[in-house]
């Protein structure tokens, strides 16, 4: 199959345009979750690790991300075991 240089353009430009709307949010929060102030203003007051030592000293939080580590486990052993009967 033969793109032509156009369409081979347009494609590309698509492509960067849907990462930038995917990448650009989590990027701009990645920048927030370091922020010491607690409102969402720009430019970031300065820099902290308190959200990452909360989050961390939160049995909540804990609890969320084992249960989620055993979910993902559960889902490839599954997976792996689903795949291998079929072979």
């Amino acid at each position: 199959m033969h793109i032509s240089p156009g369409v081979r353009w347009v494609l590309r430009i698509g492509t960067a345009v849907a990462l930038a709307f995917i990448y650009i949010p989590l990027i701009v929060i990645g920048i927030y979750a370091f922020n010491e102030s607690r409102s969402q203003a720009w430019p970031i007051d300065g820099f902290t690790l308190e959200w990452f030592d909360r989050a961390v000293n939160n049995p909540g939080v804990r609890d969320a991300f084992w249960t989620s580590i055993r979910a993902a486990l559960g889902a490839s052993t599954a997976s792996s075991a689903a795949r291998r009967s079929r072979s």
